[in-house]
This record gives structure tokens, C-alpha cells and sequence, in this order.
């Protein structure tokens, strides 16, 4: 075999050896690539899942809060107005208890007019001393409208704009977690992390590892 098919022959092999290389580290790449799709993929729905979570609950606290809040008033609404129309229902039977007398009184004043010369002196007397019973000099007060209650409610509107404010503050979105793991080591009986913080905007300490012991004896991170 001469020389230049020998280089050729060499050259071949390493071409060969350099594309399965290649192929290799493309495919480590395109799996990196899945990984990382996997990654944006799979946070992106425990994310949405978070926030629907999250919002749902607030919106149901919130629903009932407002709930309890407005049946509160309405039951002072009612406490109001019971006891302000109890005189007034008071005032109102007396009022026509009076009415029914008086038109007894002038039925049987008519009456009295009317009956025979015979009758009339005694019909007449019993009608007078009937009318001074009565005491129709005598009128029941009625409330004046500036003393009885006027309900009212009274709404502070500015709770809205604060709702709206700290609502459009709420919550947050990221596309890198605010504390990044570098390195987990196992020890015995432990594990050693190495984290660094990726978002200067969250306090440390609100990140700690979570420990529970199992049913079993181990334990769980």
C-alpha cells in the first residue's frame, strides 16, 4: 500500500473518529437541551399551578372575610331598625285605638241626636261623661322626623384603591429561583449544601432545608 493511501487512510479514520465525536457531543447537547426544555417546561407549570393555588385561596379568604364583614353590618342594620320601629308600631296602636274610640264616641253622639225627647236626656248624659272619659283634649305625641333614626352606610371607598395597589404588588414572577443549590454533599447522618442567593431582593433566612423523619425511620429532605 503506497504512502498516500496510507495518509488517506489515516486521515479517513480520524474524520471518522472526529465525526463520532461530533455526533456524541451533539447528542449530549440535544439532551441537555431536553433537560433544559423539561426544566422551563416543568417549573413553568408548577408555577402557574402555585399562583392559581395561592390565588384562589386568598380569593376564597377574601370572599369570606367580606362576607362576615357585610353580615356584621346588616345586623346592626336590622338591630337599628328594630328598635326604632318598635316605639313607632307602639305609637301607632295607641293612635288607632284612639281613632276606633272617638269613632264609637261620635256614632254613639249621633245617635244620642237623633233618638227621642224620652231618651235623649239620658243618651246624651251617657255620651258626656263617656267623651270626658276619653280625655279628647288629650293627644299622643308623635316622633318629629329629626328624632327618628335615618340609617345610613357608610362606605370607605379608599379600601379599593388599596386593594388595587397592594393586588397589582403581589406576588411575583422569576425566571431563576432567588436561591440557587451549588453543591450536595452526603455526610454521615446528614447532607452538606452549598447555596448562593440569585436575587438580592429575598432575605436569606427565609430559605431553609426542609427535615421529616418518615414512617419508617429514615428521613426525607
Amino acid at each position: 500500500m503506497s504512502l498516500e493511501v496510507d495518509l488517506l487512510l489515516q486521515e479517513a479514520k480520524e474524520s471518522i473518529e472526529a465525526a463520532q465525536n461530533y455526533r456524541s457531543e451533539l447528542q449530549q447537547r440535544l439532551q441537555g437541551l431536553n433537560q433544559a426544555r423539561k426544566q422551563v417546561r416543568g417549573s413553568s407549570g408548577q408555577a402557574r399551578e402555585a399562583l392559581r393555588r395561592h390565588f384562589t385561596e386568598l380569593q376564597a379568604a377574601a370572599t369570606r372575610l367580606l362576607s362576615e364583614r357585610l353580615a356584621a353590618l346588616l345586623l346592626e342594620v336590622d338591630s337599628i331598625e328594630s328598635d326604632s320601629i318598635r316605639p313607632l308600631d307602639e305609637c301607632q296602636n295607641l293612635i288607632e285605638h284612639g281613632v276606633g274610640q272617638a269613632s264609637e264616641l261620635l256614632r254613639e253622639g249621633e245617635a244620642a241626636l237623633r233618638c227621642g225627647l224620652g231618651e235623649k236626656e239620658d243618651k246624651l248624659g251617657s255620651f258626656t261623661k263617656k267623651a270626658m272619659h276619653i280625655q279628647l283634649d288629650s293627644l299622643p305625641e308623635v316622633p318629629a322626623l329629626v328624632d327618628v333614626p335615618c340609617v345610613s352606610a357608610q362606605i370607605d371607598d379608599s379600601l379599593l384603591s388599596l386593594l388595587r395597589d397592594r393586588v397589582s404588588r403581589h406576588g411575583s414572577v422569576s425566571s431563576h429561583p432567588p436561591v440557587q443549590i451549588e453543591e450536595l454533599q452526603e455526610r454521615p447522618g446528614s447532607i452538606l449544601v452549598r447555596w448562593c442567593k440569585v436575587d438580592e431582593d429575598f432575605a436569606a433566612a427565609d430559605y431553609r432545608m426542609q427535615y421529616r423523619r418518615s414512617g419508617s425511620g429514615g428521613s426525607q429532605y
